[in-house]
């Protein structure tokens, strides 16, 4: 079972991406900011991909991008927000995150975006 971290400050949208991803078959682990989200990293080997909001309470989701780029390899990146597409797009490539999910999004679509990334 492929595992997911989810890295969201608010808890509602945190479990409710949890619920999403398990029901998909996922084994997903939770943080609340970049930090916690390293730590989880840092701890658990096999996670393969991170979905993460863009503003997080301690750093921003391009400056979690950067660290995990640095620090790991492999690990595919997926940032979850709620700017607009000509403001996010280009700068959450450039910072390493391999697709973008713009807040609304279909529940379907946050599983089908995992599913792609890893059989890719």
């Amino acid at each position: 079972m492929d595992e997911i971290l989810v890295i969201e400050g608010y808890e509602d949208v945190r479990e409710l991406i949890s619920a999403i991803l398990e029901k998909a078959g996922y084994h997903v682990v939770l943080a609340s900011n970049g930090e916690g989200g390293l730590y989880v990293l840092r701890a658990e080997p096999d996670i393969r991909a991170v979905i993460l909001n863009s503003f997080l309470s301690d750093m921003s989701g391009y400056e979690f991008a950067t660290a995990v780029k640095l620090e790991f390899t492999g690990i595919k990146l997926v940032l979850f927000t709620g700017a607009s597409a000509e403001e996010a797009e280009q700068r959450a490539f450039d910072a390493g995150f391999n697709a973008v999910l713009y807040k609304p999004t279909g529940v379907n679509y946050i599983a089908e975006t995992i599913r792609d990334l890893l059989s890719s």
